[in-house]
């Protein structure tokens, strides 16, 4: 895999190539960008809005938007400053939503450090293929003892998606410049 650099980079691609089966029929939401409230609250709105003129289930509405507010959340209290061409742009991320036959796939993204790659592996390696009462034990457990990370995260985020979705949560992650690579992470909600 070759590395990125920043006149090159574009979240999409990395998206793409970690989830090949997107294309744009199936692509409902992208958005690549600075993530703040105001853009969280801007993006659900326009997914709640496509999924309510489709008449799609209202649980299946309620996994989807629990999760993307937890990507963006997530996007907007980890990503790191990303230098393109000399100037700095806070909290870049990426994130994609796309719809298939039998499921919603959630692809989300942003820059991460040598630091945070080896958190993210740990966290979320700890919560693959563990079955819903065990994610509900965890989760409450992290919720009274957790340890918060500088940035305040306990890793409930990734607990709460594993336990509301009931699927795996997937991710790679992409090599930029320097010590830099991109997280991606997959979520499948289930229709």
């Amino acid at each position: 895999m070759a590395v990125v650099t920043s006149n090159q980079l574009s979240f999409l691609s990395l998206l793409k190539e970690f989830e090949p089966t997107v294309l744009i029929s199936n692509t409902i939401l992208y958005y690549e960008g600075e993530v703040n409230h105001e853009v969280t609250k801007a993006l659900t709105y326009t997914s709640e809005k496509h999924l309510s003129e489709n008449e799609e289930n209202r649980m299946v509405q309620k996994k989807l938007f629990n999760v993307m507010i937890e990507c963006l959340q997530n996007i907007d209290k980890h990503a790191l400053e990303f230098a393109i061409s000399g100037n700095y742009i806070t909290k870049k991320g990426a994130i994609l939503v796309a719809e298939y036959s039998d499921s919603y796939c959630i692809l989300a993204g942003n820059p991460v450090d040598k630091k945070q790659m080896d958190a993210l592996t740990l966290i979320i390696n700890n919560l693959q293929f563990r079955k819903k009462e065990d994610l509900r034990h965890l989760y409450k457990k992290q919720l009274e003892n957790g340890m918060l990370s500088e940035k305040g995260g306990a890793g409930l985020g990734f607990i709460d998606m594993a336990r509301k979705t009931g699927n795996p949560l997937h991710f790679s992650f992409f090599p930029l410049e320097g010590d830099l690579s991109f997280f991606a992470l997959k979520i499948r909600i289930t229709k």
